[in-house]
């Protein structure tokens, strides 16, 4: 299935990356997690000042450790919260809108845990906070780094050539994490070496996840339309709309036989659906993910 071979794209980034839980302590703290340990670590890692957008840290491979699968903990715990409003919703026999919306954020939470463990995602810092990484890096050319309100930044995490060192560049990037989040996981999607069996799903997970896709709609828009632009959708307009993704969600398997189906035509109603589908494969790998991670 896709979600497996989703899962083992993760666990062979880990691998590369010389990371894994740890198996003698399974306790997990939010003062640990990935941003805060960032800010803490400042002045024991080494931060340089590259160019006017983009820094790099190194900080201790342990200490990374320890912050990615404490994120991950925590983002688990959000995750499953949100799965649970989903069902709740699908059980209580809501009105599709509101099923959708709540399916896209479970779906968008998942994308964002996905995309950490992969080693590329997005992370935002205050201005305080900003400053205060700057007021401790290396900057020998004084390059002149301009500080936002909210400063939003991809991470690409990267071996370092120091033994038990992880290197971090950050790149200053737009304030637009939802369509981010997406360019990231097609990204991933877009490298899996899968079964040729399988080749329609990862095809149809890039075709929803490519923002240049001109066909399938960027699962962002439809939360945006949905959510913001067409206020009929929570009445008989959204009923009718979201008639094949109610369908599927209730069901992996529906899902999956729904995106098997070759050639499948990218309508009104199928475009909807995509989000059902998005969350079945994400979830499936999360849940593979988690798994592993308890063993």
């Amino acid at each position: 299935m896709i979600q497996e071979d989703l899962a083992n794209q993760i666990f062979k980034n880990l691998s590369r990356l010389n990371l894994s839980p740890s198996t003698n302590n399974r306790d997990y703290h939010f003062k640990d997690t990935l941003k805060k340990c960032l800010l803490d670590s400042i002045g024991e890692s080494v931060v340089t000042i590259e160019s006017s957008n983009k820094l790099k840290i190194e900080i201790k491979s342990e200490e990374f450790k320890i912050a990615l699968f404490s994120d991950f903990h925590f983002g688990y715990i959000r995750i499953r919260e949100q799965i649970k409003n989903v069902n709740n919703l699908i059980a209580s026999k809501s009105q599709v809108a509101w099923i959708l919306i709540t399916t896209y954020y479970a779906c968008y939470f998942m994308a964002v845990e996905i995309a950490k463990l992969h080693g590329e995602f997005i992370i935002n810092f205050s201005n305080e906070e900003f400053n205060s990484i700057l007021s401790n890096s290396q900057n020998t050319d004084n390059i002149v780094v301009s500080s936002e309100a909210n400063n939003s930044f991809k991470v690409y995490v990267k071996m370092s050539e120091y033994e038990n060192i992880i290197d971090l560049h950050l790149i200053k990037e737009g304030s637009k994490p939802h369509q981010i989040v997406w360019t990231n996981l097609f990204s991933i999607i877009k490298r899996l070496e899968i079964n040729d069996s399988l080749l329609c799903h990862k095809l149809l997970l890039m075709d929803i996840c490519d923002s240049n896709n001109n066909r399938w709609k960027f699962p962002s828009t439809i939360r945006n339309e949905w959510n913001y632009s067409y206020a009929n959708y929570y009445s008989d307009r959204g009923t009718e709309l979201g008639d094949t993704f109610l369908s599927i969600i209730k069901n992996s398997n529906s899902a999956m036989r729904w995106a098997n189906v070759r050639k499948l035509e990218p309508n009104e109603n199928n475009v909807t659906a995509s989000i059902a589908y998005l969350y079945h494969c994400l979830s499936g790998t999360i849940e593979k993910i988690d798994s592993r991670f308890k063993q």
